[in-house]
């Protein structure tokens, strides 16, 4: 994908990445949970997940 030299296109591009395929259901996160954790949980990722 090539990225348009106009930011306000460049900005529509890039936005519409970030479409249901990468955001899943909305994870709660407890409610003193730091940026990233809330962010996490935003974005549909398990932010509690132990990975591996």
């Amino acid at each position: 994908m090539t990225l348009s030299d106009h930011p306000a296109e460049r900005h529509r591009q890039v936005a519409g990445l970030f479409t249901e395929r990468v955001n899943g259901a909305r994870v709660e996160v407890p409610g003193d949970a730091d940026a990233q954790t809330r962010l996490l949980g935003f974005v549909g990722r398990d932010p509690f997940w132990p990975g591996r």
